[in-house]
C-alpha cells in the first residue's frame, strides 16, 4: 500500500484481500471495465486518468502495479455483485 496526494494505491491482491476476492477477480473486473488489458497490463485510459502508478518488483521477482483504492473498489464490487452473486438473490 502506498498513500500520495491523490489516495491510497494498493496492488489487486491487497483490494482483493479487503472486499472477498482474489487478485484474478479483480483483474477481471478492470479488463471488463477497461482499465487493463488482458495480456495484464494497465490500460491507457487508467494511465491518463492517474489511476495506477508504475509497477513494483517485490524481493520475489514478482511485479505489482499499485492502483487507486477509492477508484478500484467499486469497480470490483460491482463485478463481483453481477459475476459472483447466486442468480435470483437479492444484494444488500
Amino acid at each position: 500500500m502506498s498513500t500520495t496526494a491523490e489516495g491510497t494505491f494498493s496492488t489487486m491482491r491487497e483490494i482483493g484481500i479487503d472486499i472477498g476476492l482474489t487478485s484474478h477477480q479483480v483483474g477481471k473486473a478492470l479488463i471488463d471495465a477497461g482499465y487493463r488489458t488482458p495480456d495484464g497490463q494497465p490500460s491507457d485510459e487508467a494511465r491518463s486518468e492517474g489511476v495506477v502508478m508504475p509497477y513494483t518488483i517485490f524481493n520475489n521477482g514478482q511485479k505489482a502495479y499499485r492502483w487507486l483504492d477509492s477508484f478500484v473498489r467499486p469497480i470490483a464490487k460491482e463485478w463481483q455483485i453481477k459475476n459472483l452473486a447466486p442468480k435470483g438473490s437479492k444484494v444488500l
